[in-house]
Order: structure tokens, then C-alpha cells, then sequence
């Protein structure tokens, strides 16, 4: 009687169907992920466990630790998160704990560097945002895993956004402060409102582009960080004339700013409906249902726009950008008193109802045209 081996063994059951022909990527994970989201608490709980002991160095004879002890320590934190980043056996407790020993370290660096500055505190905040922004993107090279670049991308956005403030907060009037936030602001944020959304554009345009399918992995943190900045951004530029008090006084560029953060998002859609030829342009109909909703809150009538478009073509990327657009632009709809709250209501709910008969007739018209196909 022959003995098969242990290959010959495996042609048998893959012939039968009782195991996959090809093996399963390398990137996809074996475990569920509730375990995965345990050993993820767990990871970050022994890490910041042996960040705290080894910190307690520097605090060991009741000083306050020098620069230069931070910066030694920050580099070390660096190194090995590095490291245990770029193991071969990529063991997923290593890959979770590599990302809160990289983030320890630059946070000890940068302390370090900060703690070194002899200047006034005007400008100690702006080399200090410099400082921050640098290693933040110095980080987001180095860093092997997405989630670990995704927090050096929040970091880069937050030091840009602190750069941006300390430039223009001083010199404000104190007894008129609220009316010249308006004025100094108004410029430099509106560019670079539309920085951003060219930077979230390009991102839109490498994740469709063939010739960079290889850089979608590394831009994609950075993709998610600056989308949710646009749109944090969006919900607080929307309600921001209420908290200095000036209550229904709105600003022409106020709209304005509001239907930037929506550009890269409408380049991106016109691509889509462009390139799908099979798409007729009395899908664009609806925006005249969302005029009256935009002249309000212009995010707000993008938003249900695309949301709209998202139901039609059964895109999940679309619905998700819809809903955060409808979200970040609510806030600006309802503090806007230039209509009565019943009114803004009535208007939301003709809105919707008119958004859903029209996606039921779409959908009735191509199941019409599929069946005709068919009988064809």
C-alpha cells in the first residue's frame, strides 16, 4: 500500500473543492476582529506601561529631566518602534505596539527641541508648530504601518493649523476682537481652505490614477486625516459667527468658504459621471431640487447631492462623503436666522421626500430598461 505525501495530499482536496486553490493574501488577517481589537488594548497598554518605567529615568533623583534626556529618550522610543515595525514575522501584538512607542518618541523629541528654545513666547509657539510639523512628516516617511502614519498626518495638520493661528492672533483689538477675527482671517484661511481641498483633490485623483497604484498605501493616512480636517473644519467654520455673537450677521465669504471645502469632491464626482458613459445627464437633475437648501448652507445641498448620487450607484465611498458633507454643513443650515426653524424643517423635509421619490423612479426606470435588454 503507497503512502501519498503531504503536496499530493493537498492536489487531492483542492481537486474535491475542500481547499482553496490559491492561498489567501499575506496582508489578510487570520483573526476576528474582536481578538484583533483586544490585542490592539493590550499592545497599547504595555507600551505605555514600559514608557511610564523607563520615563521614571529621568525623574529618578527628583529632577525634571533635561532636554537632552528627552531627546535621547525620544530617539530610543523611535528606534524601537522602528524596528518592531519593520520585522519580517509581522506578529500583529508587535505591529500594535510598535505605533504608541513611535508616537512616544517623537513626542519626547519634540519636547526636547521645545524645551531648548531661549525666545519669546510669540515666537517660541511658531517654532514650536515648525518643529512639530517637521518631524510629524519626518515620521510619516519613516512609519511602516497605516495607522501610525495616519496620527503623523493628524500631527502635521494640527502644527500647520497652529502656524496659521499664531501668524494672525496678535495685534487683535480687544474691545472689537469679534468683528476683526472676520477680517484678518478671512484671506489666509480661505486659501488655505483651498490648499487643503487641492491637496484632498490630488489625493482623489492618485487613488483613481493606474500609474500610482503602488503609492495608495502610503497616501491613504493621509487622505483620511485631511478629509476629516476638511470637514471638522466645515462643521466649526459653520457655527463659528454664532460664538463671537454676531448672530445672524453672515458674511458673503462665510458661503463662500462653505462651498470650498466641496470643490475636490464635485471634481471628483464629474470624473466618475464622465468616464461611466452609461450615466445620462438628467442625473444631475436633482441639484435643482437642492438650490433652495444651498442658498442656506451650501455644504449642506453638495452633501445631499452626493448622497443622492451614492444611493444611485450603490457607492459606499460616496454615501459616507455624503453623510459627512450633510453633517458638517447642518450646522450652518440651522444657525442661519434668516429663516424661521419651521421653515428650515418644512424646506428639509420637502428635500428629502423629493431626494427619494426621485431615486425610486430612477431605479424603476432602469430596471425597465434591463428587463427591454433582456426580452432583446
Amino acid at each position: 500500500m503507497s503512502t501519498l505525501s503531504v503536496s499530493e495530499v493537498l492536489q487531492v482536496l483542492q481537486r474535491e473543492g475542500r481547499l482553496p486553490a490559491e492561498l489567501p493574501p499575506e496582508t489578510q488577517r487570520e483573526l476576528p476582529w474582536y481578538l484583533d481589537a483586544l490585542l490592539l488594548v493590550a499592545a497599547w497598554v504595555s507600551a505605555i506601561l514600559v514608557i511610564i518605567f523607563t520615563s521614571l529615568l529621568l525623574f529618578a533623583n527628583g529632577g525634571e529631566g533635561s532636554p537632552g534626556s528627552f531627546i535621547a529618550f525620544g530617539v530610543m522610543y523611535t528606534v524601537a518602534g522602528w524596528a518592531l515595525m519593520r520585522v519580517k514575522q509581522r506578529a500583529v501584538f508587535l505591529e500594535h505596539i510598535a505605533v504608541p512607542l513611535f508616537v512616544a518618541g517623537g513626542s519626547c523629541l519634540w519636547f526636547g527641541l521645545f524645551s531648548r528654545l531661549n525666545i519669546g513666547w510669540e515666537d517660541k509657539e511658531k517654532v514650536a508648530a515648525l518643529y512639530g510639523l517637521v518631524i510629524a512628516a519626518a515620521y510619516y516617511v519613516i512609519g511602516a504601518n497605516a495607522f501610525a502614519r495616519f496620527l503623523a498626518a493628524v500631527a502635521m495638520l494640527a502644527a500647520i493649523e497652529v502656524l496659521v493661528w499664531t501668524s494672525l492672533r496678535y495685534g487683535w483689538d480687544p474691545e472689537d476682537g469679534s468683528r476683526q477675527v472676520w477680517d484678518v482671517l478671512s484671506i489666509p484661511q480661505t486659501l488655505r481652505n483651498l490648499l487643503e481641498c487641492l491637496a484632498l483633490w490630488l489625493c482623489f485623483r492618485f487613488n483613481d490614477a493606474a500609474l500610482v497604484r503602488g503609492w495608495r498605501h502610503w497616501l491613504r493616512p493621509f487622505f483620511w486625516a485631511l478629509l476629516g480636517a476638511v470637514i471638522l473644519q466645515a462643521m466649526v467654520q459653520s457655527t463659528a459667527h454664532q460664538w463671537s455673537g454676531q448672530g445672524d450677521e453672515l458674511r458673503t465669504w462665510w458661503n463662500a468658504q462653505s462651498l470650498v471645502f466641496a470643490l475636490p469632491l464635485l471634481l471628483w464626482l464629474g470624473r466618475r459621471l464622465l468616464k461611466q458613459e452609461e450615466v445620462p445627464l438628467a442625473a444631475l437633475a436633482p441639484l435643482l431640487l437642492f438650490l433652495p437648501t444651498a442658498v442656506l448652507s451650501p455644504m449642506l445641498g453638495v452633501g445631499l447631492l452626493v448622497l443622492l448620487m451614492g444611493m444611485e450607484h450603490g457607492d459606499r465611498r460616496l454615501l459616507g462623503i455624503g453623510v459627512l458633507c450633510v453633517v458638517a454643513g447642518f450646522g450652518y443650515f440651522y444657525f442661519n436666522l434668516g429663516w424661521t426653524l419651521l421653515h428650515k424643517s418644512i424646506l428639509l423635509m420637502v428635500s428629502g421626500s423629493l431626494m427619494l421619490v426621485w431615486y425610486g423612479w430612477r431605479r424603476r426606470v432602469q430596471h425597465k430598461q434591463g428587463d427591454s435588454h433582456e426580452m432583446v
